[in-house]
């Protein structure tokens, strides 16, 4: 008899494809969300000197600007949460942001606020 067996029968379709990877940073697939820039470095890198979750809040505040295509925007808490994050530090994040004059806030009653995303004005800053 011969000795056929099916798993000695393998073929190129079994073998997993290599895609090797691009020089290139990763893109955002259609239909995902993603962070517009250009954003100024020394905006980021004051804001991430800030306490708490202020660096994370100022990512969805400058998410939210550029899908907008505006540099007022309002801000919802729920936006906050999808970092797992609590409204109490949000609110703390953007009174924080607001206080190293990133963002100007106009409180609007029994809606949101409106949050204006202000240009960095630090003439000490230097370029890494």
């Amino acid at each position: 008899m011969n000795d056929f067996e099916l798993k000695n029968l393998k073929s190129d379709v079994d073998k997993p494809i290599v895609v090797p990877p691009s020089p290139r940073p990763p893109r955002h697939q259609p239909g995902e969300t993603f962070l517009k820039g250009p954003i100024p470095w020394p905006w980021i890198i004051q804001a991430g000197q800030l306490p708490g979750q202020a660096l994370a809040i100022a990512l969805v505040l400058w998410r939210e600007a550029g899908c907008l295509n505006r540099c007022t925007i309002p801000f919802r808490l729920s936006l906050a949460l999808q970092f797992g994050m609590s409204r109490d530090s949000a609110r703390r994040a953007v009174h924080a942001l607001a206080k190293a004059k990133l963002i100007s806030i106009l409180v609007i009653p029994g809606r949101h606020l409106e949050v204006t995303l202000l240009p960095f004005k630090n003439k000490t800053t230097t370029n890494i």
